[in-house]
């Protein structure tokens, strides 16, 4: 009995695990300041916001408009790193929070993504320049 009852938790935390989306594809292309690469975990329509640097955008674009968007950002304010701060869920997304680190300061950042198909797919990403307020 005791055998059939681990054997129960261990199939249930293996199924468990297979749910869980792990974010640490997205987060090593925000420390790369890759926007090819994070690119590839946009959905079809992914909300975006930029602000500081030049920029002062916020609208729904395509994943070509965004990654678009990401490369000239990206090649703009070079980035030196990212940092998480915290991750979790809300309703029936998840997301990253986190400082990106660029030649022209830190940009406060907000990854918002679901699992579709086991799949990461990124919905919302916001990066507001920090101006150490």
């Amino acid at each position: 009995m005791l055998l059939q009852g681990l054997s129960v938790f261990f199939i249930g935390m293996l199924l468990y695990a297979n749910q869980q989306v792990d974010y640490r594809p997205i987060e090593l292309a925000l420390k790369a300041g890759n926007a090819l690469s994070l690119s590839e975990y946009f959905d079809g329509q992914i909300e975006l916001k930029v602000e500081g640097g030049g920029y002062d955008i916020q609208n729904s674009y395509s994943k070509v408009q965004a990654k678009n968007i990401l490369v000239s950002f990206f090649k703009k304010v070079k980035v030196r790193s990212f940092e998480t701060k915290h991750s979790g869920a809300s309703n029936w997304s998840k997301y990253i929070i986190g400082y990106l680190q660029t030649d022209l300061g830190n940009y406060r950042t907000l990854v918002m993504y679901s699992n579709k198909d086991g799949l990461i797919r990124i919905q919302e990403m916001e990066f507001i320049h920090d101006n150490g307020e």
